[in-house]
């Protein structure tokens, strides 16, 4: 087995904390709202932190459902709206699609060379190219990093933190931090595998508190996209709590025994009689899974604490990495999603 490697672009924060700096007025600090448009890693860490930060001033157009991107054009003042449009590979479908749809629909709207931004790798691409041509505003991120562990990189901290650019060494003392208990995590990922080993091959992630499903809609892709090769990995799904137990709870307590359990909380800041009732739920049904001597996994991040969320990412990659060690995989590759895009026409 591999040595772990923690000589990663990823993992070097000292870095990535002075890159941000430099860079974190690449959009110009005037604009009221931000829409990014982005799908996958480009954005998915963005999205989660943002999401954590209850920001409603930045949107995600990470989708093609054309009525919800019209509800939101309809309804933000354009012309104090940044549009981010990040691609790492420049290539992204969706992305130029979006691109083209609101060079046409922003035209005479505002001023696309003053309003629309991009974030790319520093390579010849399709997204950088249609920048140039519009005299846009270009960023190139690090290119050695992938985008599902680009969650220290620009392209997840220009727009997260656009709002709150005082806070971000917070959440880079968090990261910092868990470089110290590597070997927690190597035994967490050890055990991870012997579940898998066992049969367990459904992870369902139950989320108590919105603000934490885009972190871990981040955690699934992180290990489906990194573990999924070869006939390893699992399949990781994003259940939102208490909604879903009227849906899945049934089957979760007799159904296959094939899933292990990773649950999600935070310690309400201002407890009322709503968080409170959560409270109860998330804590009714993690006893209930023990009873039954099932596999679950706990993680309490308090509400806005960046600290503890700069904690859980890192975490979230060196588990994933020891895992790919152990399965004598690449987690940084992902070559079978060519083949969807090879009937894209």
């Amino acid at each position: 087995m591999k040595k772990l490697n923690l000589e990663n672009p990823f993992l070097n924060f000292d870095e990535l904390e002075k890159n941000y700096q430099i860079n974190k007025n690449f959009i110009k600090p005037n604009f009221t709202n931000i829409i990014v448009i982005g799908v996958g890693g480009s954005s998915q860490g963005s999205k989660a932190i943002s999401s954590f930060l209850n920001e409603e001033r930045i949107v995600y157009f990470d989708h093609l459902s054309s009525p919800l991107i019209m509800n939101t054009l309809e309804n933000f003042d354009l012309k104090s709206t940044a549009f981010l449009f990040i691609s790492k590979s420049g290539k992204t479908s969706e992305v130029l699609t979006i691109f083209d749809f609101l060079c046409e629909y922003c035209d005479s709207k505002l001023s696309i060379r003053d309003n629309f931004f991009v974030i790319t790798d520093k390579n010849e691409s399709s997204l950088e190219d249609l920048a140039k041509h519009k005299n846009i505003s270009i960023l190139h991120c690090d290119s050695e990093i992938g985008g599902r562990f680009s969650i220290f990189g620009l392209n997840s901290l220009i727009p997260s933190f656009y709002f709150e650019t005082n806070r971000v060494h917070k959440f880079f003392e968090g990261a910092r931090s868990t470089l110290t208990h590597i070997d927690k995590l190597v035994v967490k990922a050890e055990r991870m595998h012997e579940l898998v080993s066992s049969g367990k091959v459904i992870n369902l992630n139950l989320v108590y508190g919105n603000h934490l499903t885009e972190i871990v809609n981040w955690k699934k892709q992180l290990f489906a996209e990194s573990l999924g090769k070869n006939g390893n990995g699992f399949m990781p799904i994003t259940v939102e709590m208490p909604k879903e137990q009227h849906s899945l709870l049934q089957l979760m307590m007799d159904g296959p025994q094939n899933i292990f359990y990773d649950l999600f909380s935070s310690n309400p800041s201002k407890p009322n009689l709503i968080n409170i009732t959560l409270q109860n739920h998330k804590t009714a049904t993690h006893e209930a899974l023990l009873s039954k001597k099932f596999e679950v996994e706990e993680t309490i991040i308090d509400e806005e604490d960046l600290l503890q969320l700069g904690q859980f990412f890192v975490e979230q990659m060196i588990i994933v990495m020891q895992m790919a060690n152990i399965n004598d995989i690449d987690p940084f590759s992902q070559n079978e999603v060519e083949i969807q895009k090879n009937f894209l026409n």
